[in-house]
C-alpha cells in the first residue's frame, strides 16, 4: 500500500501529477517546492499511497526529538485525492503510520492539520488522537511489554 518515494526523475513527474490533481489551483511552481522541501533531509520518508493499483495518495514523515529524549514520528504530510476518502485507505495509511512509528520506539504520533480541514480533524480524533492549539494532533504510543 505504501510505495517508498525516492526523489528520482520519474518520481517527480507522479509527485508533480498527483499533487496537481489533488491541489487543482496551486501553481506548478509551488507544486515543485513541495516536493523539494517534502524531499529533503536524513530523517524524511515519503511515500506514495497506492490502492487497487492505482496512486491516490501521498505520506510524508519524519523522526523528531522534541523537549528532551522524547521521540515523536511527526506526519509531515498526508493527502488523499477526494475519491479515495471514506473508503477505509485513510484508516489503512493510519494502522501502518503506527506500525512504522512503533517499530521505531517513538512515544508518540504528531500531525498538524490545518482548522479548516474538519473532516480530515474528526477522522484523526476517531483515532484517538488529542487536539491542542486548534491545529496539532497528538497520540501516546503504547508498547506491548514482552516477558
Amino acid at each position: 500500500m505504501l510505495e517508498p518515494f525516492i526523489a528520482r526523475r520519474k518520481n517527480k513527474r507522479r509527485a508533480r501529477k498527483l499533487l496537481r490533481q489533488l491541489f487543482p489551483d496551486m501553481k506548478t511552481s509551488d507544486i515543485k517546492k513541495m516536493i523539494k522541501v517534502l524531499d529533503t533531509g536524513k530523517s524524511n520518508r515519503n511515500f506514495f499511497i497506492r490502492h487497487k493499483k492505482r496512486i491516490v495518495g501521498f505520506l510524508s514523515v519524519s523522526m523528531v526529538v522534541l523537549f528532551g529524549r522524547r521521540m515523536f514520528f511527526y506526519v509531515r504530510s498526508i493527502v488523499l485525492d477526494r475519491k479515495s476518502r471514506k473508503s477505509g485507505v485513510g484508516s489503512k495509511v493510519y494502522a501502518m503510520i503506527s506500525k512504522m512509528a512503533i517499530a521505531k520506539k517513538f512515544s508518540h504520533i504528531l500531525l498538524f492539520s490545518r482548522p479548516h480541514r474538519e473532516k480530515a480533524q474528526n477522522f484523526w480524533q476517531k483515532k484517538g488522537f488529542k487536539k491542542f492549539f486548534n491545529v496539532l494532533f497528538l497520540k501516546k504510543l503504547i508498547f506491548n511489554k514482552k516477558k
